[in-house]
């Protein structure tokens, strides 16, 4: 019942904001499994229907909680300014926090590999619901320009969300993480750029060389950046800079679900 009741609040905190820009903050779930989620939009679109970009914004193992503030502490606020920057008229970010004993995907971060287990982790899933509730209660958005991003934590749950939903994802933007490379080939048609620091310490950038090497290998559209001098926390180089950010809003799905890679 409260899924839906909250649902329905969503849906109408979508649909009144068609000229906002701003925040929003909702629970989502349940009232045993239930998370925090903040909504970061700039929408004037009135007249231009089902054009916005959807970024869906998974956080780091710091950020967990039910804190919207600390939503913005890593990474988030400069992919936001680098927006300004390249004055995109619109967005919506959708924010979802994880709770504190939670991870979104349950793994051991540390190891040099993993396997995708049958079923997400119940956060990731409501993220899913979430996304799906987003874009029927809203028009305006643009079901053809559905991006993820995340950090550490957030890159792993990049990776998965991506790997067991391909068809809807125009492209991800993994920081820092790992996916699990036998099922690399369901990739195949969402574009990717991934970074990770050379010398992270945390989660090692074979993770992210390896996802990376293996959609290569079936000429996948695959891009990989690894900072040379860098350790773990290169997100906010990640999301300064205004070429990554452009590339990332440039790819749209087309109605076969394939990506036009650019």
């Amino acid at each position: 019942m409260y899924k839906y009741y909250l649902t329905l609040v969503l849906g109408c905190i979508c649909l009144l904001s068609f000229k906002a820009q701003g925040f929003d903050s909702i629970w989502y779930g349940q009232s045993h499994q239930r998370i925090p989620v903040g909504i970061y939009k700039k929408i004037d679109t009135v007249n231009n229907i089902a054009q916005v970009p959807v970024i869906v914004f998974l956080h780091g193992a710091g950020e967990r909680g039910n804190n919207f503030h600390v939503l913005k502490s890593q990474g988030l606020q400069h992919l936001m300014h680098t927006l300004e920057v390249l004055h995109v008229k619109s967005y919506y970010i959708i924010v979802p926090q994880c709770p504190l004993q939670e991870k979104w995907v349950n793994t051991n971060w540390s190891a040099k590999d993993h396997r995708m287990a049958d079923s997400a982790s119940w956060p990731l899933k409501l993220v899913t619901e979430l996304l799906d509730s987003c874009l029927k209660h809203n028009p305006v958005l643009n079901p053809q320009r559905i991006y993820i991003t995340g950090l550490s934590m957030g890159g792993f749950g990049t990776w998965e969300l991506a790997q067991r939903n391909p068809e809807r994802y125009a492209a991800i933007m993994p920081i820092c993480g790992g996916g699990d490379t036998l099922l690399a080939h369901k990739l195949y048609n969402v574009p990717v750029w991934a970074f990770h620091g050379a010398k992270d310490r945390l989660v090692l950038p074979c993770r992210s060389v390896d996802m990376c090497n293996a959609l290569k290998a079936m000429k996948a559209p695959c891009k990989l950046t690894l900072f040379k001098n860098a350790e773990h926390n290169i997100w906010n180089q990640v999301y300064s800079n205004t070429i990554y950010i452009s590339w990332l809003l440039a790819q749209k799905k087309n109605t076969q679900g394939k990506s036009a890679v650019k």
